[in-house]
């Protein structure tokens, strides 16, 4: 390594000192509330729609009382990026297990093992924690990843999956962003 003086500096100690975002998603896993909380809500507007109006406050009361229950369902995903290489050493192990197969024409062809070895593997490393409603923790590790992709309602999985993309992505854009109102002169 060089002389460190005025016109070098430790890359490494940089990079070694990187912070990584953090998000805190809301998540639920009760799909019949989420589901009753439709029908009564659809209910209730055809009421008012039909100019029923004590049914529609009667079935506006019972949505307000199913409504109260949602925090009480509400799950915290709590996610943090993780550096470049823990994606690309999942990556290549999901590789080595799923090695790409291509048709005649040398297109690669769908593999969801993969693409569902990759997910977990990825969820392990970025969910750092899920706090249930009452405050109690689960720690995240790849058997609980496969177990919500497995059973967590699509939404759910969908909501994650969108959390993950953006802590890799908007990091990015952010900088892409800042750069672009950068005087270029």
């Amino acid at each position: 390594m060089t002389e460190l003086d005025h016109k070098t500096f430790d890359l490494a100690a940089v990079l070694a000192g990187r912070d990584y975002p953090e998000e805190v998603i809301s998540v639920y896993f009760d799909e019949k509330l989420g589901h009753t909380i439709t029908t009564v809500r659809n209910a209730a507007l055809e009421a008012q729609r039909r100019g029923d109006d004590a049914l529609a406050a009667e079935l506006q009361a019972d949505l307000d009382e199913l409504q109260s229950k949602v925090k009480s369902a509400e799950y915290k995903v709590h996610l943090r990026g993780v550096p470049e290489n823990l994606k690309t050493a999942a990556r290549v192990e999901v590789q080595k297990a799923h090695p790409q197969e291509r048709d005649l024409w040398g297109r690669p062809l769908d593999n969801l093992e993969a693409d569902m070895l990759y997910t977990r593997k990825l969820w392990a490393l970025m969910i750092v924690k899920v706090e249930a409603p009452d405050g109690a923790i689960s720690l995240m590790d790849e058997g609980l990843a496969q177990k919500m992709l497995d059973e967590a309602p699509k939404k759910a999985q969908e909501q994650i999956t969108t959390a993950v993309t953006s802590l890799s992505d908007d990091a990015a854009a952010g900088f892409e962003d800042a750069a672009k109102q950068a005087p270029f002169l």
